[in-house]
C-alpha cells in the first residue's frame, strides 16, 4: 500500500513521514515537468517538421482579373535556426492537358530564390529571409502566385496543412459579370471528396462587392479547409 511505501521511504531518507509525504510530492512534480518537456518537444516535431509553423494565413483569391491569382499573407514562427523557408502550392489538372505554370511575386518580407516541380501537380517555392530568425522569433512575409490566363482551375480553393496552422481566413473575389450560382465552406474534408463541385449544407453568401469569406481555427492537418463553388 501506499502509506506501507512512504513510511518505508521516511526510513530511508531518515526523516519523518510527513516529510517523506512532502518528498514524494516534489517528485511527482519534477517527473511531470519532464513529461511534459518530452511531450512539448515531440509535438514540436511533428507540428513543425521543416523548422516553422504558420500562426496565421491570409489568402485574398482574385478571379476578377485576366488570370487566377492568389494573394497569401504567412505569419510564422521558427522551432529552429531558420533563413529559408518552403511554400507549396498544387494545381490538380487532367493527365492529358498541359500543367499550367504557376510564377510567385513577392510583396514583402523575404526573396524568391528557387522554383521546384517535385510532382505532376505541386509546384514549391524557396524563399529566403531577410535575416536569419531564432526558435520563437516570428516573421511575416507574402507572396501573390499566378496561374496562366489559359489555365483550367478548378472550382475551389482549399489549404490542405501538411503540419500547423493556428489560423487560415480565405477571401474570394468574383468577377462581377460572372459569379456563382453557389458557394460552400469547406471545414475539415478528406481531400477527394471536394474534386467534384457540389452544392453543399454549410451554404457561404457572395456579397455586394462579389466577395465571399471563410475562416477556420487550428485547421487539422492533411484535411481540406476553403471554399468550393460552381458557375
Amino acid at each position: 500500500y501506499f502509506g506501507d511505501r512512504a513510511a518505508w521511504l521516511a526510513g530511508q531518507i531518515d526523516r519523518d513521514y510527513r516529510t517523506a509525504l512532502r518528498r514524494i510530492d516534489e517528485a511527482q512534480l519534477m517527473l511531470a515537468e519532464e513529461i511534459s518537456r518530452e511531450l512539448s518537444h515531440l509535438r514540436g516535431r511533428s507540428a513543425a517538421p521543416h523548422g516553422w509553423y504558420v500562426t496565421e494565413l491570409r489568402t485574398l483569391y482574385r478571379l476578377d482579373g485576366t488570370t487566377p491569382e492568389a494573394h497569401e499573407h504567412r505569419r510564422i514562427v521558427a522551432v529552429q535556426a531558420l533563413s529559408e523557408v518552403q511554400v507549396a502550392l498544387d494545381v490538380p489538372h487532367d493527365r492529358n492537358s498541359q500543367r499550367p505554370r504557376l510564377t510567385a511575386e513577392v510583396l514583402y518580407g523575404r526573396r524568391l530564390v528557387r522554383r521546384d516541380e517535385p510532382s505532376r501537380t505541386r509546384t514549391q517555392f524557396v524563399v529566403r529571409l531577410p535575416s536569419p530568425l531564432l526558435p520563437g522569433q516570428s516573421h511575416e512575409f507574402a507572396l501573390v502566385l499566378r496561374a496562366p490566363a489559359a489555365a483550367e482551375m478548378r472550382p475551389h480553393y482549399i489549404l490542405t496543412p501538411e503540419w500547423q496552422c493556428d489560423a487560415f481566413d480565405l477571401r474570394v473575389r468574383f468577377a462581377p459579370g460572372r459569379l456563382p450560382a453557389w458557394v460552400r465552406r469547406v471545414d475539415g474534408e478528406p481531400v477527394r471528396t471536394f474534386d467534384d463541385a457540389r452544392p453543399g449544407t454549410d451554404p457561404v453568401t457572395v456579397d455586394a462587392a462579389g466577395e465571399a469569406r471563410a475562416s477556420f481555427n487550428r485547421p487539422a492537418p492533411h484535411l481540406g479547409y476553403g471554399l468550393q463553388w460552381q458557375f
